[in-house]
């Protein structure tokens, strides 16, 4: 089912459902396409392995995708039988361009700020060639060996009205338009921590989640310049 951001059935949207079938010597996709009717519905059946792809795309809008796995199998039924899959088509508005920035680097000391100039695209100086601290980054690590260490990494912004908002996303379905369209005027935090542990013995534990995004807000009234 396609609705809109309303959650209004959208009709005569472009659907493709992408069953899987086992060749004997790997597995061969098989597509199912069509449009919604005046409900927003469309059904596709085909016999499948235990899991579907699908998207709804039209002019305009963004497209909405995903990846559907059954639970088990009951009397040669992929189980729910039948499931009703519901995608939210977002329509496109006003996009404007946008920088994207992607910085590789180490920190280049713990136990102490150091700031990151977004538009430089370096650590402030004297570690980089930065300016302007728009994200600052502390460290703390313990490192006794690689099965062996622990750190945490503070991250936070200095200017008065600087921070953070995070996001709930689910990342590898649904629309391609995943953030809200506004920044919003108030509500952001100032810090937050990254944590990642491997005690002697166990595996590596990590509270990294993909399906988490923020929106950043720098550079505002009050922010400080190194």
């Amino acid at each position: 089912m396609v609705i809109d951001e309303e959650g209004k059935p959208m009709e005569g949207i472009n659907v493709g459902i992408g069953f899987e079938k086992n060749t004997g010597s790997g597995t061969k996709g098989i597509p199912v396409r069509g449009v919604t009717d005046s409900m927003g519905k469309f059904t596709g059946k085909h016999n499948t392995l235990e899991g579907v792809q699908y998207r709804a795309y039209k002019g305009g809008y963004y497209e909405s995708s995903g990846e559907y796995r059954f639970k088990n199998e009951v009397g040669k039924k992929w189980q729910p039988w039948n499931p009703e899959i519901k995608l939210v088509l977002r329509k496109i508005e006003k996009p404007v361009p946008m920088y994207a920035r992607q910085f590789v680097g180490v920190l280049p000391l713990k136990d102490k700020d150091i700031g990151c100039d977004l538009i430089a695209n370096d650590w402030v100086k004297p570690y980089g060639k930065g300016t302007h601290s728009d994200i600052i980054f502390h460290l703390r690590k313990r490192y006794v060996d690689d099965s062996d260490y622990s750190a945490d990494l503070l991250i936070k912004f200095s200017g008065k009205n600087d921070g953070y908002i995070k996001y709930d996303l689910n990342m590898y379905n649904g629309s391609e338009f995943k953030l809200p369209r506004y920044a919003r005027v108030d509500g952001y935090a100032k810090q937050f921590v990254r944590h990642v542990i491997r005690p002697p013995g166990r595996s590596l534990q990590d509270d990294r989640n993909d399906n988490i995004g923020y929106v950043f807000r720098v550079r505002s009234s009050g922010s400080s310049t190194n």
